[in-house]
C-alpha cells in the first residue's frame, strides 16, 4: 500500500522510463474521482482499452482506489487482474487502507503483497522538495525539517499534500510557521478531513469502530496489552484481538518497540466519545502505565498525561511521590520529560478538582521549568505555588507543603524570583520550623525534624537557604536588589542571614558580594554601571553597622576600579577611605598592596604589609596568613628587582 497525492483522474498513457527491468507502465489516478462512481467507471474503461491497444504494457498502477471509486470498481478489480495476469502484466494498487486477507485472496495475492508505505525520512522529504519547482537552494534544508516535523514525522499523504500546496503557492516564507501549534494549513486540514472520513466509513465492523475510539481516547499511544485492557471495560468488546488485527495498518500504526498509535489522519476520532467515557479510558491507561513499574522516558509521560487528562488523582499523587524520591540527577531527567507543563497557566489552579493536589502539581511545574532551565516560567510557578498552598483549608497541610516547597524554590538553579521574595520565603520557612517545633502540630514533628537539626551551630534552614541564594547571584544589578532587600529587614534577621552565610560557606562574612561583579568582569562587560551599583550598596550598608560588609564592598569597588577600569589611583583612594572609616582590616590592606603591585611598586606593597604584620588579622588566622603571604611575595619581587638593578650597574661596558 502506498499513500500519494495526485492531480488528475484521466489515464496517463505516457510510458514510464524504459528500463530493462520495467518496460512500459500505465497509470490510472483516481484521486479526484473518489466520490464520483460514474467518472471512476469511465476512467476504468479507458484503462482497459489502453491495455488492449498496447501489447508492450508490462505493468499498471491504479492510484488511490478508495471511497466511492472503490465501491464502483471492487467487483471489476479481481476480473481485471485475472484477465491480464496471463500476459505477465503486474498490477500495483494504492489505497488509504490495507485490504483484508480475504480480499487479497480474491485477487490471487498473498498477505505479503500488501505493503504499508513507510513514513518519509528527512532524506525522502528533501528529494520530494527538490524534484521540480522547489524553493531556492538555501531554503531546502529549512523546508525539509519544517515539513518533516509538521507531518507527524513524515506521514506520506500529509507530506505530499503539503508539498503540492507549497509548490502551487511558490513556497512563501509566511508558510514556514504553518501547522505549528493548534492551527493547521488548509492543505493539511483538507487532506486529514478527507482521509478521516474515508477511513472511518471503511472501518470493517462495529466492534472495530468502538475499539478504535477507545484507543483514540488515551494519550499518545498504547501497546497491545493496554488495548485489550481498554476492550475489557464495560461494555466489553468481544473479539477484541480480531478487531485489533483488522485495524492494524491503516487505522492503527505499529511503532518501534511494540507501541501502537492511531494514524495521524484519524487522531481526532475520540472527539465524539462522551466525556465521562474518555476520562475512564485515560484512567485505565494511567493505571496500566503505573502498573508496569518502569517509569522511563517512554512510560513516565504516558502515565502522567493520561492521569492528568483523565483526572485520576490517585495516580497523580502516587506519581509525584515516586518522582520526588528519585536521586537528583534522575529527578531532573524525569522532570524534563514533562516539559509541556511549563506552558500551564498560572492565573488559575492546575487541578481545581483537588486543591491540595493542585498545589503539588504546581510545585512539579516549577521543578519542570527549573529542569529545562526556563527561568521565567519557574519564577511564575514559584509565585503561584505559595498562593495556592496558602489557600488550603487544613493548617497542617499548609505547613507541610510549605516546608517542602520553599526549600525547593530557593535551592533551584533556574528560577527568576526577586530577592525580596526570596528573603520573605526564607523567613517564612523559619517561622514554619519554629511553629512545628513548638509541638502545636505533633503529627508533623517527626516528619520535619531534620529541618531544625541538619545544620551547623549558628545556621538554621533559613540561613542555609540564604547562603544558597546569594552564591548564585551573577550580576551587580541582582546584588543591589539583594542589598536593598536586606536593608528592609530587621537588624536581627539581616545579621542572622549574613552570619549564617559566612558559616555555611566557610568564608568571611559579606564576601558573597563579590559574585555581583565577578561574572560581569569575566564576560568583558563595561564595569562602570557595576561600580555605580556598588557605590549605592556601600551607602546602604553604612546604616547596618557592620565593618565586615563595608570592608568587602570597599574591596569590590577597588578591584573594579583597578582591574576593570584601570584607575589605580581611585582604587587606592577607595581603600584609604575605608581604612580611615573602619580601620586597617586585613582584606583592605591586601587589596591596597595588590593595587600597588599592579602599579609596579612592589616595594611599597611589601612595606605596607610587613609594617603591620604584628597587628593585622589578629582575630582571624586565615586573614593573617593571607596578608603575610602577600607581603612575602611582594618583598621577594622587590628584592629580585633591586638585585637585577645591582647586577646591571656592575656589568662590563663591552657587554
Amino acid at each position: 500500500m502506498a499513500l500519494r497525492s495526485a492531480r488528475r483522474w484521466k489515464i496517463d498513457a505516457r510510458e514510464a522510463d524504459r528500463r530493462k527491468d520495467w518496460g512500459a507502465w500505465l497509470g490510472l489516478d483516481l484521486r479526484s474521482v473518489q466520490d464520483k462512481p460514474k467518472a471512476a467507471l469511465s476512467a476504468w474503461r479507458e484503462l482497459s482499452r489502453a491495455i488492449l491497444r498496447n501489447a508492450e504494457i508490462c505493468g499498471v498502477v491504479i492510484d488511490d482506489l478508495t471511497g466511492a471509486a472503490l465501491d464502483a470498481l471492487r467487483s471489476r478489480l479481481a476480473a481485471f487482474v485475472a484477465s491480464i495476469a496471463p500476459r505477465g502484466i503486474r498490477v500495483i494498487v494504492t489505497s488509504s487502507y490495507e485490504p483484508a486477507a480475504g480480499r487479497l485472496a480474491e485477487l490471487g495475492a498473498s498477505s505479503e503483497a500488501a505493503i504499508l508505505a513507510p513514513y518519509f525520512t528527512e532524506e525522502d522529504v528533501r528529494a520530494i522538495i527538490k524534484d521540480h519547482d522547489g524553493p531556492s537552494s538555501d531554503m531546502i534544508e529549512g523546508w525539509t525539517r519544517i515539513i518533516h516535523l509538521t507531518t507527524n514525522g513524515g506521514h506520506p499523504l500529509l507530506v505530499s499534500a503539503k508539498v503540492a500546496s507549497l509548490r502551487a503557492r511558490s513556497w512563501p516564507e509566511s508558510a514556514l510557521a504553518e501547522d505549528i501549534g493548534p492551527t493547521v494549513s488548509d492543505s493539511v486540514r483538507a487532506t486529514r478531513d478527507e482521509a478521516r472520513r474515508r477511513l472511518v466509513d471503511e472501518i470493517p465492523s462495529t466492534d472495530a469502530r468502538q475499539l478504535l475510539r477507545r484507543v483514540g481516547s488515551v494519550f499518545d499511544r498504547a501497546d497491545e496489552r493496554l488495548v485489550l485492557e481498554l476492550a475489557r471495560d464495560e461494555p466489553s468488546i468481544p473479539n477484541a484481538s480480531d478487531a485489533l488485527a483488522t485495524l492494524r495498518g491503516s487505522w492503527i500504526e505499529a511503532m518501534p518497540g511494540g507501541d501502537l498509535r492511531l494514524s495521524p489522519l484519524i487522531a481526532d476520532i475520540a472527539t465524539d466519545v462522551p466525556e465521562d467515557e474518555r476520562l475512564q479510558y485515560r484512567r485505565i491507561a494511567a493505571e496500566y502505565w503505573l502498573g508496569t513499574r518502569v517509569l522511563n522516558q517512554r512510560t513516565l509521560p504516558l502515565c502522567f498525561w493520561n492521569a492528568f487528562w483523565g483526572k485520576h488523582s490517585g495516580v497523580l499523587a502516587r506519581l509525584y511521590q515516586v518522582i520526588e524520591t528519585l536521586p537528583l540527577d534522575r529527578l531532573r531527567s524525569a522532570a524534563a520529560l514533562l516539559s509541556p507543563m511549563t506552558l500551564f497557566r498560572t492565573d488559575q489552579s492546575i487541578y481545581p478538582e483537588v486543591p491540595s493536589l493542585g498545589a503539588i502539581l504546581r510545585l512539579l511545574q516549577f521543578e519542570v521549568a527549573n529542569a529545562v532551565e526556563d527561568d521565567e516560567a519557574a519564577g511564575r510557578a514559584a509565585s503561584r505555588v505559595i498562593t495556592e498552598i496558602d489557600e488550603l483549608d487544613v493548617p497542617e497541610l499548609r505547613l507541610l507543603q510549605k516546608s517542602i516547597a520553599i526549600p525547593k524554590l530557593l535551592l533551584a538553579e533556574h528560577a527568576n524570583i526577586e530577592p525580596a521574595k526570596q528573603l520573605e520565603l526564607a523567613l517564612d520557612v523559619r517561622a514554619i520550623v519554629q511553629e512545628i517545633a513548638a509541638e502545636k502540630y505533633p503529627e508533623l514533628s517527626g516528619a520535619t525534624a531534620w529541618l531544625a537539626t541538619a545544620f551547623e551551630p549558628g545556621v538554621d534552614l533559613a540561613g542555609f537557604l540564604f547562603a544558597s541564594v546569594v552564591t548564585r547571584i551573577r550580576n551587580s544589578s541582582r546584588m543591589l536588589q539583594m542589598i536593598e532587600a536586606l536593608d528592609k529587614l530587621t537588624e536581627d534577621d539581616r545579621n542572622g542571614f549574613i552570619d549564617a552565610a559566612a558559616i555555611s560557606l566557610h568564608l568571611t562574612a559579606g564576601s558573597f558580594v563579590h559574585s555581583g561583579w565577578a561574572r560581569e568582569q569575566n564576560d568583558g562587560l563595561d564595569l562602570k554601571p557595576a561600580l555605580e551599583r556598588f557605590n549605592r550598596m556601600s551607602e546602604i550598608a553604612k546604616r547596618w553597622g557592620r565593618k565586615d560588609i563595608l570592608t568587602e564592598l570597599a574591596c569590590a569597588r577597588s578591584v573594579i576600579l583597578d582591574e576593570g577600569l584601570n584607575n589605580r589611583a581611585a582604587a587606592i583612594a577607595v581603600v584609604d577611605g575605608a581604612v580611615a572609616e573602619i580601620g586597617p582590616a586585613p582584606a583592605l590592606l591586601r587589596q591596597k598592596a595588590k593595587v600597588l603591585g599592579h602599579s609596579g611598586d612592589d616595594l611599597a606593597a611589601a612595606k605596607l604589609l610587613i609594617s603591620v604584620e604584628d597587628s593585622v588579622g589578629l582575630d582571624n588566622d586565615f586573614d593573617r596568613a593571607l596578608a603575610l603571604r602577600d607581603g612575602a611575595i611582594s618583598a621577594a619581587r622587590a628584592r629580585l628587582f633591586f638585585d637585577a638593578i645591582r647586577l646591571l650597574s656592575v656589568r662590563p661596558e663591552s657587554s
